[in-house]
């Protein structure tokens, strides 16, 4: 018998687009250029389900959204907003997701002028930073977008608890709500949002995600109103919240559906409040508590006998010792992400009893710890499970301060991994990049941010994982922000990278950093190599596509 080849070109279209369907947005594009019958597959809408238009509207482009329409496409980004925005509106009367993130020129005018009439497809609307919106704007997304699941007002600093009291009227389908940095929020607003004030009628009870980041204004009553109120809730941001007390945990504890706490650089949270939440009916696989002050090794005692369900605990600052891990590990067996950088207290005791029982250990943050030594990192990267590794900033004997020095305290590998990495165990180091502020220069040095003065000023840095310092990086941000905080010291970044690399795409953590010394962190960076991107792929363009 013959056998018969069968080439790509049979295909039916159905099974060219689940194909296509598996490719990045890029390698979509590029098979639509191929012949007429991949175009015309690579334009079923299965291909770009899930997939986010970014779009520079600079000018009229009548093809633009018809274009978008035949792809199914229903997920907007508007990255520079020059015209109207009812022109994206009437262009795309069945979108989803609308993220106008960083429309600095978007108005409670324009906004009016688009949302004429109910959308009722639309799900997510991302506002952050669209400073000049206002109470106003809610009242036009209460009234016409009544089936809005998602809402981000993060930055948008002229949002008061009126437009809190309009969104509790007229948004109960609300499962996720930002409210980052709105500083004129205050308890009377999140009063509103949680039904439980006399104007707000029923509030948005569907809520399942509630950020209140740097909300300077809120008190302990608000976490009794969301208790009493959010029984949905599963995450919630209390990050700098600096009103927030002990006394409000008393309030949480009784959150039986709540998954994630942030109570990241609460000052007035202490291992009273930590109690408080131990002896509730919490159920939390996430907290958050660093840069407390007041949290030390008491702390981690409750933990253990509380919250012993934790997956990821996060320590940071924290005044902690050898000493209160020892208390807490032997409880933790389902611990997979422990941060527990900049503890300047934890020495290789405190690692050795980390490696001997949290053994289900994914993901551990040294960075700073002191006081470790190269026999800690060796009992640290022998858990079976470790696959993230922070040592920013570790510091060296003067035998081991050359970067193959440093290297040398991980064991040889002969399986897959670099030859001083063990397999699978990812070291973060520091990179040159383009800083949170949004300087644009992907080479440029460390610096002290500018758009920041006096006690403001900040040093914007980043860090990004790599399996080998030898290896030419390239990375790309996901998120950025940069904060400034009323202390001795400031909080520098918070931002997440994607490396990639040749070899396998490792998955990078999120990070918290403070002052340094200029000198210091630049001789720390200098040996690391770093591959600029050419000057086209900072080049905008007017239609771009995300997954």
């Amino acid at each position: 018998m013959f056998e018969v080849e069968t080439h790509i070109s049979c295909l039916f279209p159905e099974i060219l687009a689940i194909i296509f369907s598996y490719m990045d947005v890029k390698d979509k594009g590029r098979v639509a250029q191929v012949c007429t019958a991949w175009r015309d597959a690579s334009y079923h809408k299965s291909v770009w389900r899930g997939v986010e238009a970014k779009l520079h509207l600079r000018r009229a482009n009548p093809s633009l959204f018809p274009s978008l329409q035949t792809r199914g496409i229903k997920k907007v980004q508007i990255l520079s907003l020059r015209r109207s925005l009812s022109y994206v509106i009437q262009g795309m009367p069945h979108i989803e997701s609308l993220n106008l993130c960083g429309c600095f020129n978007l108005t409670d005018n324009g906004l009016g002028h688009a949302f004429v009439q109910d959308i009722p497809s639309l799900r997510l609307l991302n506002l952050s930073l669209c400073k000049q919106i206002t109470d106003s704007s809610l009242g036009r997304i209460a009234q016409y977008l009544k089936n809005l699941e998602a809402l981000d007002l993060g930055g948008c600093s002229n949002i008061t608890n009126t437009g809190l009291l309009l969104i509790a009227w007229g948004l109960h389908k609300l499962k996720s709500l930002n409210l980052r940095s709105c500083r004129h929020v205050s308890d009377v607003g999140i009063g509103h949002i949680s039904g439980m004030t006399r104007s707000a009628a029923e509030g948005c009870l569907s809520l399942e995600k509630l950020t209140l980041q740097d909300c300077q204004k809120l008190t302990d009553l608000s976490l009794k109103h969301v208790s009493k109120g959010l029984n949905k809730l599963k995450v919630l941001n209390l990050s700098f919240c600096g009103g927030i007390s002990d006394a409000g945990m008393i309030h949480l504890s009784h959150m039986a559906h709540l998954c994630s706490l942030n109570l990241r650089s609460c000052d007035n949270i202490s291992d009273t409040g930590i109690m408080h939440l131990a002896m509730g009916s919490l159920q939390l696989s996430g907290l958050d508590v660093s840069f407390c002050d007041k949290i030390g090794d008491q702390s981690l005692a409750y933990v253990a006998q509380g919250l012993y369900q934790l997956k990821s605990l996060s320590l940071c600052s924290c005044h902690i010792s050898d000493d209160g891990i020892n208390r807490m590990v032997r409880q933790m067996h389902e611990l997979k992400t422990l941060n527990i950088g900049q503890c300047v207290r934890i020495t290789d005791k405190g690692l050795e009893l980390i490696a001997d029982h949290l053994t289900q250990l994914t993901g551990i943050d040294l960075y700073g710890c002191t006081k470790i030594t190269k026999r800690g990192l060796e009992r640290i990267t022998q858990l079976p499970c470790l696959k993230v590794l922070n040592l920013g900033l570790w510091q060296m004997t003067d035998s081991e301060r050359s970067n193959n020095e440093a290297k040398k305290a991980f064991p040889a590998s002969k399986s897959s991994g670099t030859k001083n990495n063990p397999p699978g165990v990812s070291v973060i180091v520091l990179v040159k990049g383009r800083n949170s502020c949004g300087h644009q220069d992907s080479s440029r040095a460390l610096t002290t941010c500018s758009r920041m003065s006096g006690q403001q000023s900040a040093i914007c840095w980043r860090t990004a994982l790599a399996n080998s310092c030898s290896s030419p990086l390239s990375f790309s941000h996901t998120s950025s922000s940069c904060f400034s905080w009323k202390k001795k010291f400031f909080l520098i970044n918070y931002q997440s990278f994607y490396l990639q690399k040749t070899s396998d795409l490792k998955m990078i953590i999120t990070k918290c950093r403070f002052q340094l010394d200029l000198n210091f962190v630049k001789s720390m960076t200098s040996y690391l190599p770093f591959r600029k991107k050419k000057r086209s792929e900072h080049s905008p363009t007017l239609c771009s596509f995300s997954s």
